[in-house]
């Protein structure tokens, strides 16, 4: 998508309507058709994004017989598909800002997915020394984890990013 691009490139401010027009090959009316602003076309590009993710990682992780094999495997898968979509980490750091109401959708979604997953590992006799109570707490703490690590190593790299494997080693530790 030519806003993601643009916004990966140039930042939020270098995304201009008429960038995103001259890059999509349309006219700037027809941008207004579809979108009231800059900040639903971020919004909306997150949206599509995130399910996008969603389903890399969900891929990635499909067969773990454990939260903790779910986690590494969808740690590894998530840096993969930033690896495939540089993208998107722009994205989402412009919307927390420029997008918020999407970017809070986007937060409370990826967060739900990690409880729903513990909360299966749970029910199967995973996760035993967390109560239930805490369980959006540990979301919480591998989203950051994932967020740093990703703002760390992808956000400002200019090449297709590759995360070290000392980096991925020790969260996998941890």
């Amino acid at each position: 998508m030519a806003a993601a691009k643009l916004v990966h490139e140039h930042g939020h401010d270098g995304a201009t309507i008429a960038r995103i027009t001259q890059a999509a090959n349309v006219a700037v009316g027809t941008f207004y058709s579809h979108f009231k602003s800059r900040q639903q076309l971020l919004g909306e590009v997150l949206d599509d994004r995130r399910l996008e993710m969603f389903a890399h990682v969900r891929e990635c992780v499909r067969g773990s017989r454990s939260f903790t094999e779910a986690e590494q495997r969808g740690f590894l898968g998530f840096f993969d598909y930033l690896r495939l979509n540089p993208t998107f980490i722009h994205v989402e750091t412009a919307a927390a800002v420029w997008a918020a109401p999407n970017y809070t959708c986007h937060f409370i979604d990826i967060a739900d997915s990690y409880v729903q997953s513990m909360r299966r590992s749970k029910s199967q006799g995973g996760l035993p020394a967390y109560d239930d109570h805490e369980l959006p707490i540990l979301a919480y703490i591998f989203m950051a984890a994932r967020h740093y690590i990703s703002t760390r190593y992808v956000l400002h790299s200019r090449r297709p990013p590759h995360l070290p494997d000392y980096v991925s080693d020790a969260y996998l530790k941890l």
